[in-house]
């Protein structure tokens, strides 16, 4: 009994092992370039990142494809973000830097699928940092690129209230004969954007202080129930006084 107790136990070690080995040996190599003539030690730094991408996930695979892309190396790029989207296939951001990488290769086309692909994605609503606006402008842009005018429009339509996206509709509008509307769309924004400062300009806990007059000295008087922000707004608000 113990026999067959210890060849089971060896048994199932040869074939965790195995398994271990087998699945570090077929792990997905980063292809980085072989140098950087312009700075030798990114060498180093990027070999850091590639093994670390080849141990971790998909946020470590599209570190090391924004890196590359910060050095202009989008071939390389492209492949760490498809490894990304492998790992996470619904990762937003690795969607849209894929469209990124292949458009900044000249292949416009095929960087408007992974952009609509980035659109497709699932994504909380609300989310301040999301990358489907700048996808969505791509793909307008990128119709530009290719000569469909009115496919560029529609794009830049749904993007409402991405102010780059506004500015090229509205440009769009003027050199197809249609000045009034592009002026009605450009004295809205500015008008929205003229009442987000005033309302900024007006807002108690931006400005959470009031200034009293009439006294041998500066003082701010604030509200006994301000909230924390409203008391650091307050104390800059007094720094500032002092300094004029």
């Amino acid at each position: 009994a113990i026999r067959r107790f210890v060849a089971i136990v060896l048994a199932v070690e040869v074939v965790v092992c195995g398994w271990l080995v087998g699945s570090r040996m077929l792990r997905p190599k980063a292809a980085i370039p072989a140098s950087f003539p312009d700075d030798p030690l990114l060498a180093g730094e990027f070999a850091d990142l590639a093994k670390r991408a080849e141990n971790g996930g998909a946020s470590d695979w599209l570190f090391l494809g924004e890196s590359l892309i910060g050095q202009g190396h989008y071939g390389y790029a492209e492949q760490a973000f498809e490894r990304a989207l492998e790992i996470d296939p619904l990762n937003v951001e690795a969607a849209y830097a894929l469209g990124f990488a292949v458009d900044r290769t000249g292949r416009v086309a095929e960087g408007n699928v992974h952009y609509q692909r980035c659109l497709d994605m699932p994504e909380d609503a609300g989310n301040p940092r999301s990358k489907k606006p700048f996808a969505l402008f791509a793909i307008a842009r990128n119709h530009l690129r290719l000569g469909d005018v009115a496919a560029a429009e529609a794009a830049f339509r749904r993007n409402e209230g991405f102010v780059p996206a506004m500015y090229q509709l509205a440009r769009i509008l003027h050199y197809s004969d249609r000045p009034k509307e592009a002026a009605e769309l450009l004295g809205a924004k500015l008008a929205e954007g003229g009442l987000r400062r005033i309302a900024a300009r007006m807002n108690p806990e931006v400005y959470g202080g009031a200034l009293l007059l009439g006294l041998d000295g500066c003082a701010v008087k604030i509200h006994g129930g301000a909230k924390r922000d409203t008391l650091r707004h307050a104390i800059s608000q007094t720094r500032r006084f002092v300094e004029l």
